[in-house]
């Protein structure tokens, strides 16, 4: 009976030391490759820089901060940290249905939204103007156009409405829409019908155009090249008609300004100043075309 016994113990003890072994050999192995393998300074999967090694001392904060910061790097640098993004996605979304991000709306038919509060609210019809808000808002804008007037400035307001709003039928049944005007349509109506104020909405040409073709992207929250086209030919019409100069489709599309003593263009690489640390850290350089793309990227 003794001898019956324990060879069942012996194997079930031969099998919790296998799986112990192996277990901590795959936590060695996936350590060892998260410290060996770079993934590069970008997040693929999420499209953002990934968290660089803290150093610790007196510019690196002290303990607290530094062991924050390393849990921030060791968490970016894990191995095969896109793959398993992308495939928790994939199975969320696709055999699921469901959102794999708090910030993404799983629509229907594949097409995503973003998961903002405001944005949802507007779609919705939540989120609306009272009588005394709509009035602030044309003492505000009306305000601002007459300063700029004073400087020789134009002043053009344009509304560029949300992808929820364009692409209205593909919301889930979940977030119904209870506001028959929401604060998009609101703001233009009363614009046009109580100020002065040049005011382009581009909801109406979206609306039209998407009936021939897609102008949003399917699965992001921006518009398609074929969207910001139709946005650029609205605006550029509005800005001919204060400024005549751009009412030839042919003028250019940038104006070179003359150089000053404080900026030599041939001398001086706009934006070097505050990109040199990541450039540093990347050791990758990206040229951009014009001054406000330098800006937005930062």
């Amino acid at each position: 009976m003794t001898e019956t016994k324990t060879q069942p113990s012996r194997a079930k003890s031969i099998e919790t030391s296998t799986t112990i072994v192996l277990f901590l050999f795959a936590l060695v192995a996936w350590s060892t490759l998260s410290l060996v393998l770079d993934p590069g300074p970008i997040a693929k999967s999420e499209n953002r820089y990934l968290a660089t090694m803290p150093s610790y001392g007196a510019d690196g904060g002290g303990l607290v901060e530094y062991v924050r910061g390393l849990e921030g790097y060791l968490d970016d640098h894990l191995a095969f940290r896109d793959f398993m993004i992308s495939l928790h996605a994939r199975v969320k979304v696709g055999w699921l249905g469901a959102s794999p991000s708090e910030k993404l709306i799983v629509g229907k038919e594949g097409w995503f939204f973003v998961n903002d509060p405001t944005a949802v609210a507007q779609y919705r019809g939540i989120a609306r103007f009272d009588a005394e808000q709509l009035e602030t808002w044309r003492q505000v804008l009306e305000e601002r156009r007459d300063w700029l007037a004073a400087r020789g400035v134009a002043f053009i307001l344009v509304l560029a409405p949300n992808k929820h709003q364009i692409y209205s039928e593909y919301m889930p049944d979940h977030l119904p829409r209870v506001g028959v005007e929401e604060q998009h349509a609101q703001l233009a109506k009363y614009l046009k019908e109580h100020s002065t104020v040049q005011v382009v909405d581009l909801m109406p040409v979206l609306l039209e155009a998407k009936q021939k073709e897609r102008v949003y992207h399917k699965t992001d929250t921006h518009w398609n090249d074929v969207g910001a086209y139709l946005a650029y030919r609205q605006i550029l019409a509005a800005v001919a008609v204060v400024l005549p100069q751009f009412a030839d489709d042919r003028s250019p599309k940038y104006i070179n300004s003359p150089e000053t003593p404080l900026f030599s263009k041939s001398n001086q690489l706009y934006g070097l100043d505050v990109a040199r640390d990541a450039i540093a850290k990347s050791r990758q350089v990206r040229v951009m075309d014009g001054y406000t793309d330098v800006v937005a990227a930062h």
